[in-house]
């Protein structure tokens, strides 16, 4: 007895003390006995009352050294080593249901045996774990059972070690049906080949890369590191009506327009908000009785600004319920809440480029579009009231992120109503693009089924990208095919960086066009457009358009929060192929001319000055032309000219050129008075005038004499 006490204590203790190993002091264990063996015996953990009772003594271990495949297979969908609830997850990746009574999980040194009488269905997981509760806060509605429970037996010590470990999974008969090694452990058992997964964070999880019986190699590939709790949507695809729009144009306007007219509900999910008119916007609709909702990234590139802070507590002061994404004790699902769109009323939506900061909506090119459609707003707001979940370990409500202090000065959105004439709408069948869950291979699956054509107008391309299997390989392999492939990045100052230097990118994109003989040309957008920064994220394909959140960098697809939409719409293709050619052009503008006079009358003989010196161009002005009689002639050549004319009507028309050719054209009329034809004045008309010198005349030598 005195030994067996002696076991107990050092079972219990070893957990805290060993170095590099998680803990299960926090797990909640309601059993009510809990009988611990001599090592290499079986462990029972049983409640009164309960039908499940642990098996007779048998050795831990995966047993039998066949790996068995069968049609209901019971796989390893995830482990999670390194957090503050360790767990393993189990998915049924067969086509039948799966009986996992008898099935065995084992680390080298602990073996847990499930004692349930549960059946999965294909497709169905569950997670063994050391603190239901907490996990539960990560992964809200996923079933769990705890490690410590009367559903399990346990020989031995099963805690997975941070630093390296494997986990084995065994069927009822001890047959090894899966395995996953990790870290620096030096597992040679069967169903693993190769080096082992790499080490997880803290807070991350060795996850699965994909379903299915053909899928498992038996090796690293096979698996991917993430945090735990991401979300795993599947494409849907709804007919809508889409009203596309264009910032700095009139992207603002649109956002307002969407908040002032909602009668119920505005649920918004943004990187930054600081712009006032869209601050008061919400704060009004808040104040009228909808409920709105803000989700915020928490940790932004540089913390939360002064604005975006005021801007978050005057929503909060209006009754909006403003949380953020925030890691809680390293653990934050995704890198970056990176998207930018809102739900209204629960059938509008809005998905942009754009963050909603003075600084970006107003100055940089984005693309955006509002699209109406149930389905797919019931699509975002499972995507949001995920996100946004209450409870989540790395949701943050306001008051537990940012101190009270000043607000936004509220700018009426009245002032913001501009740019709405312009609207357009379009019938259209539309997909959500959700990052990181399917996007990227979304994305690429447009790529490869391109026919004609495909414009991509993007912030920056991660430059690794030219020497890897990427978009930009993909961009290539449409160019072999025959499709004409243009790519225009942002020229600004921080995306000449070494990890963000778009000039190499392009160097690189147009040399690699040039050897492989293709119709594929990048160019850094000029300096000569109305917008400062090419902020957009955007794709044409055929008739397709990519309206999205997500920069060409593998952070944006694997580890941000993106969302995105895929248009099918001539219309809307037209209109965002439109843009992209302006935007394309080193300068779209041509010159605005301005002329002293439009029509003048002059007698003959009479010089006329022909002046276009007000004439203005934003890259300066190349060259004017004058033509008397518009017959293609240039008479004169120069900003001003003095002419004289014959008799007769001129219509003289100007012609003025910018440095990249663009070209402007006015015209003015002259009319020229012949001498003959005009009435010769009565010398009675000179009266006046003789009066006035002879009445100068006069004075001047009256005033000489009283001088004299």
């Amino acid at each position: 007895m005195r030994g067996r006490g002696l076991l107990l204590t050092l079972v219990l203790i070893l957990p805290v003390i060993q170095s590099g190993l998680s803990s299960l002091s926090s797990s909640s264990v309601t059993e009510d006995t809990i009988q611990i063996g001599m090592p290499g015996e079986q462990v029972s953990l049983s409640r009164s009352g309960d039908d499940v009772v642990g098996a007779s003594a048998s050795r831990f271990g995966p047993g039998n050294s066949t790996v068995s495949n069968p049609t209901g297979c019971l796989r390893i969908a995830g482990v999670c080593p390194s957090f503050d609830t360790e767990f393993v997850a189990l998915r049924n990746d067969g086509t039948s249901c799966v009986e996992i009574r008898g099935c065995g999980i084992s680390d080298g040194e602990g073996k847990v045996t499930l004692n349930t009488n549960r059946t999965l269905q294909p497709d169905e997981e569950i997670v063994l774990c050391s603190n239901v509760s907490l996990f539960q806060r990560v992964c809200p509605g996923k079933p769990a059972l705890p490690i410590l429970s009367n559903c399990t037996s346990i020989l031995g010590r099963f805690i997975l070690a941070d630093k390296g470990d494997e986990v084995v999974l065994t069927d009822p008969s001890g047959i090894v049906t899966d395995v996953v090694v990790y870290g620096d452990s030096d597992y040679a058992g069967p169903g693993w080949s190769g080096k082992p997964v790499d080490k997880p964070p803290k807070g991350h999880e060795i996850s699965r890369r994909s379903h299915g019986i053909l899928e498992d190699t038996n090796t690293s590939s096979d698996w991917l590191i993430a945090p735990p709790g991401r979300s795993d949507f599947a494409p849907i695809a709804t007919t809508a009506l889409v009203e596309p729009f264009l910032a700095p144009d009139n992207a603002c306007s649109r956002l307002i327009r969407e908040f002032e007219y909602s009668s119920s509900s505005i649920h918004a999910s943004v990187y930054e908000l600081n712009d006032p008119k869209i601050v008061s916007a919400l704060a009004a609709s808040a104040r009228r009785g909808v409920s709105v909702e803000v989700l915020l990234e928490g940790q932004p590139v540089g913390g939360i600004s002064d604005k975006c802070k005021s801007a978050a507590l005057e929503l909060d002061d209006a009754g909006v319920i403003v949380s953020f994404l925030k890691s809680k004790d390293s653990y934050k699902r995704y890198d970056y809440l990176h998207c930018k769109y809102a739900v209204v009323d629960g059938r509008r939506c809005i998905v942009m480029s754009e963050n909603w900061v003075v600084d970006g909506i107003n100055r940089n090119r984005g693309w955006g579009a509002v699209v109406e459609s149930r389905d797919l707003a019931s699509f975002m707001m499972q995507v949001f009231e995920q996100d946004s979940a209450n409870g989540s370990l790395d949701v943050w409500p306001i008051g537990k992120v940012l101190e009270r202090q000043g607000s936004v000065n509220s700018v009426g959105p009245d002032q913001a109503r501009a740019g709405l004439e312009n609207l357009v709408r379009f019938e259209a069948s539309v997909r959500p693009l959700v990052a990181p869950d399917f996007s990227l291979g979304r994305l690429g699956e447009l790529i490869e089924n391109a026919k004609s054509r495909i414009f991509v107008e993007q912030f920056y391309c991660d430059p690794s990208w030219l020497e890897s299997d990427s978009l930009l390989s993909s961009l290539f392999s449409a160019a072999s095919r025959g499709v004409a492939v243009r790519v225009l990045l942002d020229s600004s100052w921080f995306n000449s960086g070494e990890n963000r230097n778009n000039t190499a990118v392009v160097e690189g994109l147009n040399r690699r066009a040039s050897e492989m003989g293709v119709n594929f040309e990048a160019r850094l957008v000029s300096e000569y457009h109305a917008f400062e920064i090419t902020h957009n994220k955007g794709m044409v394909v055929d008739d397709i358009t990519v309206v999205s959140s997500m920069n060409w960098a593998d952070v944006s697809f694997k580890e941000n929060r993106e969302i995105g939409l895929e248009i099918w719409s001539e219309g809307v293709a037209s209109y965002f192929s439109n843009a992209f050619w302006e935007d394309w052009a080193i300068d779209p503008y041509p010159p605005i001319v301005s002329l002293s006079f439009r029509n003048v009358t002059v007698y003959e003989g009479t010089p006329v000055w022909l002046d276009a010196s007000r004439s203005t161009d934003n890259v300066g002005i190349a060259g004017i032309s004058w033509d008397d009689g518009a017959d293609g002639s240039i008479e004169w050549e120069g900003l001003t000219q003095l002419v004289r004319l014959n008799p007769g009507r001129h219509v003289i028309s100007v012609v003025i050129v910018d440095k990249f050719n663009n070209s402007a054209k006015s015209e003015l009329e002259v009319v020229v008075l012949e001498t003959d034809d005009v009435d010769k004045p009565s010398l009675l008309l000179y009266l006046p005038l003789a009066t006035g010198v002879a009445g100068f005349v006069v004075w001047y030598i009256l005033k000489r004499i009283k001088t004299g």
